[in-house]
């Protein structure tokens, strides 16, 4: 699993949870308000990003390029390397 949906409610927009490098999970809290620690994976490796616009959708985009890339490299070797065939060849 790499990102993980959340639809509305009365009180919050949609958000999507995706699993990043502690570093530049940190660095994406402090850039933009809208991401923050998930609270149901509360690990270091997950970022919750409410979806209000507030985050560019190109930054967006790559946070979710970023979070699949993160799960596949700890797949088995074969695994992986199906799937990035599969995804254009990334490493």
């Amino acid at each position: 699993m790499f990102a993980v949906l959340t639809g509305a409610t009365g009180s919050r927009p949609d958000q999507v949870t995706l699993k990043c490098e502690p570093g530049l999970a940190l660095h994406l809290r402090e850039q933009y308000p809208a991401v923050g620690p998930s609270y149901y994976a509360r690990l270091r490796h997950w970022n919750t990003v409410v979806l209000d616009g507030t985050v560019p959708a190109d930054e967006l985009a790559e946070m979710i390029e970023h979070s699949w890339e993160c799960v596949v490299a700890g797949m088995p070797r074969a695994t992986r390397d199906r799937l990035r065939t599969r995804h254009g060849g990334r490493p």
